[in-house]
């Protein structure tokens, strides 16, 4: 399910509010992603550089850092992982 879904990055210039670049980061890296293990969880965690680019050319790099930790199963659908 990951392979299909991207997250769309886009860097502004704080000053003038004009658009740096822009990248579409697909979560496909967490898949591949180096999984640990936590006392209360496991984690999969994608570090990558990934080209900004604005019309077309390159502006620059990016570190794009994804993170996703499973916490278990949650019991009665109150959001609270079971112990």
């Amino acid at each position: 399910m990951l392979h299909k879904c991207e997250v769309d990055i886009s860097i502004l210039h704080q000053a003038n509010g004009k658009e740096i670049g822009r990248v579409a980061h697909p979560l496909k890296h967490l898949e591949t992603g180096e999984q640990k293990k936590t006392p209360a969880s496991v984690v999969i965690v994608s570090d990558k550089y990934v080209e900004l680019k604005l019309d077309g050319k390159v502006s620059g790099l990016v570190r794009v850092v994804l993170y996703l930790e499973d916490l278990g199963v949650v019991k009665g659908g109150q959001g609270k992982p079971i112990s």
